[in-house]
């Protein structure tokens, strides 16, 4: 069954819900730490991941699903660099 990307509260995107109840989060959080071995799987896990979808998307979505993880992936790197009010 497809599961939905969109909280049904909010409308926001749900990726980081998500994350949270994966099998490999919670694997590796249980301990409370992430060991060197565990990213770099974890990193493995999504490079095969993005290799399947690389391989298995038609043309149209495969650029749509390039350019959302894109700006996702913009998203995460700006979220740091954000000022906020207090600090102007």
């Amino acid at each position: 069954m497809k599961q939905s990307w969109f909280s049904e509260v909010d409308g926001g995107v749900r990726f980081d819900e998500m994350a949270f109840v994966s099998e490999s989060f919670r694997h590796m959080m249980a301990d409370g730490t992430v060991t060197d071995e565990e990213l770099v799987a974890q990193s493995h896990r999504v490079v095969k991941l993005f290799r399947e979808l690389d391989q298995e998307l038609p043309d149209k979505l495969h650029d749509l699903v390039g350019k959302a993880l894109t700006e996702l992936a913009v998203l995460y790197a700006i979220q740091p660099h954000q000022r906020s009010k207090e600090q102007l």
